[in-house]
Parts: structure tokens; sequence; C-alpha cells
């Protein structure tokens, strides 16, 4: 293959996940793509940096984000870590104080699993410290609103408004709205709160590229709908790629447009249908085979019933559209990987790649169904470490097989790896280093260790699984001849020390499509490039 302006990088350790993790020396790019490894000869003008020895991987997808509610959170009240409720509403009086005039107060984060005591915030909480803006709060897990009083009466939500099929709006002894919107009655409120301006996303949006970029992420997959598409189509960051998603609702006029999964460029493409079948863990609105411990009769929410699940899925996959589908509790993946089934044949006519976003909690007679079925697993190893005492006490004896990552794998389950950005963080090395030690790096016992994955696993979801996810495997994802270049240079190489130390690893340098999008100071003259996006 000739190319001009080859660039050769040598003395690594640089590995290719889809040839078994054996590293390789040096590599070669052209342009935007890679064009060799190791001793092959490639004619051209060439030039060569010297990596000193560091460790290069394919860069980082994440299969799972939120990504403008993770870039805004930095500019709304974010109550991730919040111990208690009062702590919760410190922060909210702290943030209307700057609030300018006429705006609502939004953010989310907030966990009243976490607060001490647990128990569920009112609108009176917040009607105390904020009682003439409208304020409106996500959960952690974003299947419940917090609102205050204002924010209900601008919604019109009050003792006489009607429950909503798949939510609940939670009411008081008096039948009066308590400010807690769950699951499906939440959209009643979505749909009136204002948009932030067109400046204020792009300038949260390019912060927010630039942040998992220094961590190593190349690629993003996105949750989201008809907004973030237009945010991003007229971003032009050529730091990241997107793959977009598209709520169920917005099917329809998808289909009259003739558009489909996969329509797009290496930059922005269109992913699969959103759909939810279920609930949140946190919420206790994740559908269960059996009631929630505690309960007689509480086996969560079905958002869709079977009926229309199918229907839905079936009808995207008519019109080539693959479905992600939001499925927690055990019943709630059984019938996604039910309706899945009945799909098949309208999905493989399209190869379309079919998707279980979360896949929590698996009934253990269903593990094969996923690799019978070719129904990809997008799980975010950072939820073992914020819901497992909770997966304790609300699912018991059947938390054995929550978050069960190597039982997927051994089944034959392609895993993809993502964060659920802004649930969780969107570091990647917290992500990697939960998924391999099922636990806090400091303490010593994981959590259904026999659940753990090997760092090579878990690399590979992060890589390879996110470009299979995407249907983009022959494009990225493994750092082979004709692959985009994206890749990331490791201040140490992750195969060899211990597992404890994934949650500490630096990126040094991130590369996406052949040129440099962050290089830290250290790499800075061996690439010969200065510092890149640092700031």
């Amino acid at each position: 293959m000739t190319e001009q302006g080859i660039l050769w990088f040598t003395n690594g350790r640089i590995y290719c996940p889809q040839a078994g993790f054996q590293p390789v020396s040096s590599l070669a790019v052209g342009g935007s793509r890679i064009v060799g490894t190791s001793n092959q000869y490639i004619e051209g003008d060439q030039e060569i940096r010297d990596l000193g020895g560091m460790t290069v991987i394919p860069a980082l997808g994440d299969a799972h984000t939120h990504f403008l509610q993770y870039c805004m959170r930095s500019v709304q009240v974010d109550l991730d870590g919040a111990g208690s409720l009062e702590e919760a509403l410190t922060l909210i009086a702290q943030h209307a104080e700057v609030l300018p005039a006429g705006s609502w107060l939004m953010g989310g984060g907030w966990n009243k699993n976490q607060w001490q005591p647990a128990l569920w915030p009112s609108r009176e909480d917040l009607d105390g410290v904020v009682p003439q803006t409208p304020v409106v709060l996500a959960s952690k897990d974003c299947h419940c609103l917090w609102c205050n009083s204002e924010a209900l009466k601008r919604a019109h939500i009050d003792e006489d408004t009607p429950e909503v099929a798949g939510g609940a709006i939670v009411r008081d002894a008096q039948g009066r709205p308590t400010g807690i919107l769950k699951e499906n009655a939440t959209q009643q409120m979505w749909d009136i709160m204002p948009e932030p301006s067109p400046e204020k996303l792009q300038k949260a949006m390019r912060e927010g590229i630039g942040r998992m970029s220094r961590w190593g992420v190349a690629s993003v997959h996105v949750m989201e709908g008809a907004e973030t598409l237009r945010q991003l189509q007229s971003l032009h960051d050529r730091r990241m790629r997107f793959q977009v998603s598209i709520p169920h609702p917005d099917l329809y006029h998808a289909m009259v447009l003739g558009l489909r999964s996969g329509y797009g460029d290496e930059w922005l493409r269109l992913g699969p249908v959103k759909m939810f079948a279920d609930g949140a863990l946190g919420s206790q609105t994740a559908y269960l085979d059996e009631p929630y411990e505690g309960s007689s009769d509480d086996c969560g929410i079905f958002t869709l019933n079977q009926e229309e699940l199918t229907e839905a899925i079936c009808q995207a996959a008519r019109a080539g559209w693959a479905a992600a589908v939001h499925a927690i509790g055990d019943r709630a993946n059984r019938e996604v990987l039910n309706a899945m089934e009945r799909a098949q044949p309208l999905a493989r006519r399209w190869g379309l790649r079919q998707r279980i976003e979360h896949a929590q909690l698996i009934h253990p007679d269903d593990f094969t169904r996923f690799g019978n079925l070719g129904v990809i697993a997008s799980v975010q190893p950072l939820h073992v470490l914020s819901d497992w005492s909770i997966a304790d006490q609300y699912w018991g004896r059947r938390a054995r097989w929550a978050y069960a990552f190597k039982s997927l794998l051994r089944h034959g389950a392609v895993l993809a790896l993502g964060s659920d950005a802004p649930v969780e963080s969107p570091h990647p090395w917290a992500t990697l280093s939960a998924a391999v030690l099922r636990r806090d790096p400091e303490a010593e016992q994981a959590w259904y260790p026999q659940e753990r994955l090997t760092v090579q696993e878990a690399v590979w979801a992060y890589t390879v699984g996110a470009a299979l996810a995407a249907g983009e495997e022959k494009q990225r994802g493994s750092l082979r001849e004709g692959q985009l270049a994206d890749l990331i240079v490791l201040d140490r190489d992750i195969f060899s020390v211990s597992a404890e130390q994934l949650a500490e690893v630096q990126v040094l340098a991130t590369m996406v499509g052949g040129a440099w999008v962050y290089v830290s100071e250290k790499m800075a003259d061996r690439l010969q490039t200065g510092v890149i996006g640092n700031n």
C-alpha cells in the first residue's frame, strides 16, 4: 500500500485487541489511517517518532452516554455525592443565589439511597429554599424528577392530573403530588422545561469533549435525541466521533425521511432507536420476575407492555433501525429478548446490531440467549460500585446474577462497555477498574468476584466491543491496517501491572483520525507536536 507522509511510531508496546493482545514495537500512520505495523516496508516520505517504551492501545469508545446532559451538568447544580437531604438542599440554595433572574434551576445527581437517613425528598423541601423559581432535579439514575411547587404548577401537575401509563406521580395521603415524578410521568415536565441557549450548549460540549479526549475516549454512543443531534451537527469538532440514537417516539418521522441506523459519516452517525422496557434499581422501578425484597407485590414498572415492545422493535427492524432497549430487571431483560427473537429475521436482513442497555439483572436461564440471538450487552461497570449495596437490599439472593459480566461473556455475549454519564463519571479508567476489580481500589473484598473481567476482556469491550455495537468494527477498535488511526499513549503497560493500578493510569496522548487531539507535556517533545488540549 503506497501512502505519502508516513509517520512511524517506534520503540513502543503497541497492542491490537484482535491480535490476542500480543504487542508489536512499531506502527505506521498515513493520513487518517493505520497503514502498517512492526517491520513492514511502506513506500513514501517517512518520519519516525520514538515512543520511549510507552504503551499504545486503540482509543476507547464509550458505548452509553447521555452526552449533552453530562456536558450541561457542569453548569447546573450537581448533587452527586451529597450525603444527606440537608447537604443537597444547601447545594441547591447556593446555586440559586447565582442563578440569573427568570431562569429555572436544573441539574441532578441526587441519590436518596446514599442519604443518611435514606428518604424520598419532597416539593416542600425544595420550597423551603427556593420558593419562587421553578426547580427540576433528575435523580442519579435519571428515572425520577424532584420538583418544587412552582415547577409542578407550570407543568399543570396537581391532584387532578391523571396517572400516566408506565409512570407514577407520587402522591401524599391527600392525593397531592409530593414533587417526585417517576418514569413516563416525567415527560410532562421535560416538555415544558426551557432549553439552554445554543452558545451555552456548544461551549459545554466542547469542554466535555476536551475532558474525555484527555482520558483517551475517541468515540461516544449518545442515548439522547434530536436536540443533541442538531448540536453535534453544528459543532464541527473533529476530536471525537459520535453515534446518536433516536428516541422511540421519533421513529415514525425518521422512517418517513427514509433514514436508518448507520446513516452519516465517520464523525457523526445515526445509531439505534432507544426504547425503555423498565425503570431503575435506585428508584425501585426496574421490572422483576418476583417482588422486591420486603414487598409482597411490587415488581417495578414495565414501561412498554409486551405487545407494544415487540411491535416497536419489529417496526424499527423493518425500516432498517436497530433497537437499543433499556432493561434493568430480570423480567424486563427476558421480555426484551423475547421481542428481539421475534424481530430477528427482520433485523438479519439489514445486518442490525440489536442491543440491551444495562442488562443489569439476568435470570440464569437467559444468559445463553444473548449469544444465540446476537444481542449485544451494553453494560456500565461503574454501576457495580454505586449499586451493590442496594442490589443486595432490594434483590437479595438474585443479586448473584446482577452485573454478571463474566457470565455474559462465558455464554457468548458481546460486551460493550460504557459509562452512562452523567449517571456515573465518564472517566474510562474508573470504568475499567470497576470491571476488573468489582470493588473500590482500596477495598479488600470484591462483590461477587466470579463476575470480574480480566484487563484484556475489559479493554476489548471498551474498544472492539464498542465498535461492534456501532457496526464499525471494520473502521476502528483494534489498530489493524486500514482502520482509522484512533489511538492513545499510556504511561504504563496496563497488561503487565497490577489491576489495582488501572484507576491511576494517565493518558499521555490521544490521536483521532491521524491527528493529535491531546498531547501531554511529557510526550510533547517525543511526538514533536507541542502540548495540545491541556486546558
